[in-house]
């Protein structure tokens, strides 16, 4: 019999207990999925590389870059007219200025060092730059090292060594790092730069 002898309010209630009886299902659903996403497919067992979704870690106080203050670093030293190999005096390609035409004054001697080789030993090369100043523009101009990249700590004849025995001769890096006298990772940055220079002129 229906409640209240009514055939319509059996019907309703029967749809409520339904969708009530769906809606747990889909909780109990949820639940899982997200049980899952939390510990993995078997549970605690799961290791932490293959967790889902992993927790996030609180960062804890970030430790400055670099050295110490004080600490001596363990960078590439330049070195100096004694220490050279080999010195390079790099004149002013001109005394006018290239911005106005006037005059140039010289303006004292600017060193770059730099690593290079002409054979298979490396030899420590300074490059002694004339600098020009303009008293018009008011600017300083230094002639470009010549065969050397720009910013580069190493010359094109070395470069080309390097990726020459490890490219074409497949020589190991550690090898060719003791050879030169250039690090393994100074290298790859070499070769990556290499790499760009290449892509940009196609």
């Amino acid at each position: 019999m229906a409640i209240n002898n009514c055939c319509l309010c059996l019907d309703k209630q029967r749809k409520i207990d339904e969708l009530e009886d769906e809606i747990n299902r889909l909780k109990q659903a949820l639940g899982r999925i997200k049980q899952n996403e939390k510990e993995g497919f078997f549970g605690s067992s799961t290791p932490s590389s293959q967790l889902p979704v992993k927790a996030n870690v609180q960062e804890g106080e970030k430790r400055p870059k670099g050295g110490r203050l004080g600490h001596n670093g363990w960078g590439r030293k330049s070195h100096d007219g004694l220490g050279a190999d080999r010195v390079v005096e790099v004149e002013a390609e001109s005394d006018l200025c290239p911005e106005c035409g006037h005059q140039l004054q010289k303006k004292g001697i600017e060193q770059r060092s730099i690593l290079d080789t002409s054979s298979t030993k490396p030899e420590k090369v300074l490059f002694r730059l004339s600098k020009r100043y303009c008293p018009h523009c008011h600017k300083n101009f230094t002639p470009r090292v010549p065969g050397v990249l720009p910013k580069s700590l190493y010359g094109n004849q070395l470069i080309a060594n390097a990726i020459t025995m490890y490219y074409l001769f497949g020589l190991p890096m550690g090898r060719i790092s003791e050879n030169i006298g250039v690090g393994p990772g100074s290298l790859m940055d070499i070769f990556h730069r290499c790499a760009g220079i290449d892509r940009k002129s196609t």
